[in-house]
């Protein structure tokens, strides 16, 4: 029943993609060109055209279901799964990313005695605040502080020479090779040789971290650009007057 149950979830999926991609022909004319193409080549009466149209859409909805089933399916573990707060910062162009499950986030969750007392105070000072809109007020708050609770957790357990890395790309018009980031990787294991040692840290989990966190791409060219949410982070850093200078590694 749940291989069922995820399969129907997922055709629907896919045909909703088929609906904005029927969408997009419509407006861009394509779709209404193909229609009267077939009308007037195959000589068909226009009274036709709307049949043909719904034959259309669904010859276009069971080829993208097709190619969703012969598609390989991603495999996901705990590792690729980050914190609540960086999965909402990571939209993708359907919305939240399918790994933010918000019931396991408050299954898994620190449940402090405090709780209630936060809540109350959380209230009142909505109340206090905008007591005319107080969902504005609570999205507002929110969005503030998941975007800090987010590049906080970044930051924190980041390398200098990550961040210097991230800092080159950016300066190079946001996308170097993928060499001259290694580079940077080069130098610090050198510089540390030590702790690189003792920790095992290779090349490819020092800018694991770079592309896990989603601040960098390294694209099949072996490029490395950097990205919208790295941007982002590095203003988010400037904001606060946080640099290289208490970074190491």
């Amino acid at each position: 029943m749940g291989e069922d149950s995820n399969w129907f979830k997922e055709t629907l999926d896919w045909l909703h993609h088929a609906y904005w991609i029927r969408e997009f022909l419509v407006s861009t004319g394509v779709w209404t060109w193909a229609t009267k193409w077939a009308v007037q080549n195959a000589y068909i009466a226009p009274a036709y055209q709307w049949p043909i149209t719904a034959l259309l859409v669904g010859i276009s909805m069971y080829l993208l279901t097709l190619v969703r089933h012969l598609w390989p399916k991603k495999k996901t573990s705990a590792s690729n799964r980050q914190n609540a707060a960086a999965l909402v910062i990571n939209p993708t162009e359907t919305g939240l990313p399918a790994d933010v499950d918000i019931k396991e986030f408050f299954r898994l969750a620190y449940r402090t005695p405090l709780e209630a007392e936060v809540r109350k105070n959380f209230y009142l000072l909505a109340r206090q605040e905008q007591p005319k809109d107080i969902e504005k007020f609570y999205l507002e708050f929110i969005g503030i502080g998941f975007v800090a609770v987010a590049y906080d957790n970044i930051w924190w357990p980041m390398y200098g020479s990550q961040l210097a890395a991230l800092i080159e790309v950016n300066r190079n018009a946001g996308l170097v090779p993928l060499s001259k980031v290694k580079g940077f990787f080069d130098q610090a294991e050198r510089e540390f040789q030590k702790e690189y040692k003792r920790d095992g840290i290779t090349f490819d989990a020092w800018l694991s971290y770079l592309t896990r966190n989603l601040l960098v791409i390294r694209h099949r060219s072996d490029m490395v650009e950097i990205t919208v949410k790295g941007k982002d982070y590095l203003k988010y850093l400037t904001h606060f007057g946080r640099g290289l200078a208490t970074k190491r590694l």
